[in-house]
């Protein structure tokens, strides 16, 4: 998830510490601090958690903790089911409108993320930085043409005032060591403009897309990009998005062609990134319709796990 801040952005939704599935919600920097480990229960893992927010807290000003306590449910008043409505609570207790509540519980997080200790979690920052996570990824991936094509639409919330930037990443195979730099054809259809284009290594791509204006934190904006792989790529039979920060929603619809039509598909349902040569699990099989299309929804994915679909080799690229 990356910093502490970021993973208390992700504990705020839905039901916040009282959620049933809380030890699988916490990001490795707040296990860290808080010392919950993989055999607690949720119940222990809720506590240390609290006792953990209560100190990162402590320091606060009044109108702030309080915001923290009810962002995550933690106030005994504010165990609202939904988010909408603890904050609801909170701008009557501050007299203040609900979007002034929201500042408040924004104002605490950064507060405690710039002053709290930094836990000994894997280094992300380059990969992925913090700031931002996705709303949604919605991809269309056309096997129907002369060359494969993604469409991907990327709904960005922001997690910080003044983004003013993403990065995307992709992995593409390649034939041989005289590819070109940019190693697949990148264009943003909308949303943004491409500023930089870098190649860490010979099969893997990254893209920073400034955005047309800086977002506050919550702000929600739309980036939609096209990928063409050119003939002299290798394209392996399967499309898979392995996420680097939270993502809440990925829709993939995948158009085969006539000759391109697989025998067999499988929904890739969130496994590690090394089992998808081998995944053939029937559990997972997924028809194609008449017009050899195939539409899969993810929900709430875990980052580093793969999420998409694997099909029997027949591209002809």
């Amino acid at each position: 998830m990356g910093t502490v801040g970021d993973e208390l952005r992700h504990l705020r939704r839905g039901r916040g510490v009282l959620d049933p599935e809380l030890p699988g919600r916490i990001g490795p920097s707040l296990k860290s601090l808080s010392g919950i480990g993989d055999s607690d229960s949720p119940t222990e893992a809720r506590s240390k958690l609290i006792a953990l927010v209560d100190e990162l807290a402590r320091d606060l000003a009044d109108d702030l903790r309080l915001a923290m306590s009810a962002a995550l449910a933690i106030h005994p008043d504010a165990q609202h089911r939904f988010l909408d409505e603890r904050m609801d609570w909170l701008s009557f207790q501050l007299a203040r409108s609900v979007r002034s509540a929201r500042r408040r519980v924004e104002e605490a997080i950064q507060s405690i993320d710039s002053s709290c200790p930094r836990a000994p979690v894997s280094g992300l920052a380059e990969h992925a930085p913090s700031g931002w996570h996705l709303g949604s990824l919605r991809t269309l991936l056309r096997l129907d043409g002369p060359v494969p094509i993604s469409e991907e639409t990327r709904t960005i919330v922001a997690d910080v005032n003044g983004l003013n930037e993403i990065l995307i990443s992709t992995r593409v195979p390649v034939a041989d060591a005289g590819t070109s730099q940019l190693g697949v054809d990148f264009e943003v259809v909308y949303g943004g403009s491409l500023r930089r284009a870098e190649r860490p290594t010979r099969s893997y791509f990254r893209y920073a897309v400034a955005l047309p204006h800086p977002l506050a934190a919550g702000d929600q904006h739309e980036v939609r990009v096209l990928l063409r792989v050119p003939q002299d790529r290798l394209f392996q039979p399967r499309y898979v998005f392995e996420p680097l920060r939270r993502c809440d929603a990925f829709e993939l619809l995948i158009r085969f062609g006539p000759d391109t039509r697989p025998a067999q598909l499988w929904r890739v349902p969130g496994i590690p990134y090394g089992m998808t040569d081998d995944f053939e699990d029937p559990k997972f099989l997924e028809p194609l319709d008449s017009f050899g299309e195939v539409r899969l929804n993810f929900g709430f994915l875990k980052p580093g796990l793969a999420y998409g679909a694997k099909w029997t080799a027949r591209a002809r690229y």
